[in-house]
């Protein structure tokens, strides 16, 4: 349903989301595929050809492929006739974003003041508003261990606005992001074409990530982006013991302090970047890391542009 303009009026009073949609500056994603076609309409060359969707039927002629007879109509008629098919002119791009308890953490630097969640939800709006810019659909799923908000794909700016809020109106969760259940679930329910963004901070186990982010990558075009916070990445200085919390409910916990430790850590994080690279890169899809101190449209714009030139972010 979309928004009427009371309601609309209502999520503009939301100071983080008019904060978004100020920053987020709508991509050129021509990659160097183009065909005569613009913006994230573009991308479509990215389907390696499975961006059609059938007009009509018609008569067989000598100069046709006959892996196009259409046998069932063929066999009603009498005569052959041969499937039509023409270029999609829209495209659909799903957002699945985690909204788990570590999404809220980070945003403790003066310069950024967004936490993962926050940086989540304006690469979303960069994605969305891009759609709607070159009047492409677009939906949203948020996820922590289960599908808690979905949105069916539609074109529109008030629909995008909707999907941006309800990210940042997301209820607070204690449990644990799986984005390999959210994949899953996407593909067992919907088989058409479509850019699936997943959008999180991937600290959750990964052991089945590559094989769901390969299976969903046979019938979409997957592009994978991790929110990162850089008071994750290095344990603070201390001589004693620090208490961490995961930001999942899973309560405090102390790790010894000092310069063994902190270089343990960092091990330990650099290991889980790799691990979702990977697990992308295998799969043959897109990735980028975006930090929530970074600017977004930046980051992801430079990402783009490094696909023209065919090189990977």
């Amino acid at each position: 349903m979309a928004l009427s303009r009371d309601a609309l009026q209502a999520v503009l009073t939301n100071e983080d989301l008019r904060g978004v949609l100020e920053r987020v500056r709508p991509l050129d994603m021509r990659p160097r595929t183009l065909r005569g076609l613009s913006g994230l309409g573009a991308y479509r060359s990215r389907f390696r050809g499975q961006g059609m969707e059938f007009d009509r039927v018609r008569e067989y002629n000598h100069s046709d492929d006959i892996r196009a007879i259409d046998w069932n109509v063929t066999a009603r008629v009498g005569r052959p006739f041969v499937k039509v098919f023409r270029e999609e002119r829209e495209l659909s791009v799903m957002l699945l974003v985690d909204i788990s308890g570590s999404m809220r953490c980070g945003g403790v630097h003066p310069w950024s003041g967004r936490n993962k969640l926050l940086t989540a939800c304006e690469i979303a709006g960069v994605f969305a508003m891009t759609a709607q810019q070159h009047h492409d659909r677009v939906g949203l799923q948020t996820w922590d261990q289960q599908c808690r908000q979905h949105f069916p794909i539609r074109r529109g700016r008030r629909h995008a606005i909707r999907l941006l809020g309800s990210i940042l109106d997301a209820p607070e969760s204690h449990v644990p992001g799986n984005m390999v259940a959210a994949l899953q679930d996407y593909v067992a329910a919907q088989r058409r074409h479509s850019i699936v963004v997943v959008i999180s901070d991937f600290l959750d186990p990964l052991a089945d990530l590559q094989a769901a982010v390969s299976l969903t990558s046979r019938h979409h075009q997957v592009i994978g982006v991790q929110v990162t916070d850089p008071s994750e990445e290095d344990l603070p200085h201390a001589a004693g013991p620090l208490w961490l919390a995961d930001g999942e409910g899973r309560g405090l916990f102390a790790v010894p302090g000092g310069v063994r430790a902190a270089r343990r850590y960092r091990a330990i994080y650099q290991e889980q970047m790799d691990t979702v690279r990977g697990a992308f890169r295998r799969a043959g899809c897109d990735f980028c890391q975006v930090g929530s101190d970074s600017d977004v449209s930046g980051v992801l714009g430079q990402f783009f542009q490094q696909q023209r030139g065919g090189r990977g972010l």
